[in-house]
């Protein structure tokens, strides 16, 4: 899933309000040599989308019900956003 998970058993993270350092780590491998799926470009875009005061969703695209989701306000993948929750 695109969805920011801990390693081990999953746990997703629904909501952030900053791309912490600490995301970066939870997206590597034991070794640490490589992010997983494209995560460092997915989470350089929520850094940009959060310093314009944009929100922007993580989400799995191969279900394109997921953006319905969204828009629903639904929580679906994880979601960055500067609103405090």
């Amino acid at each position: 899933t695109n969805q920011l998970t801990y390693h081990g058993p999953a746990h997703v993270l629904d909501t952030l309000t900053h791309v912490y350092d600490w995301c970066y780590d939870l997206l590597t491998d034991t070794d640490k040599r490589q992010l997983i799926g494209g995560m460092r470009t997915k989470l350089h875009a929520a850094q940009i989308c959060l310093s314009c005061g944009c929100d922007m969703v993580i989400a799995n695209g191969k279900n394109p019900d997921n953006l319905y989701a969204i828009l629903d306000g639904k929580e679906v993948g994880t979601r960055f956003t500067e609103e405090c929750v």
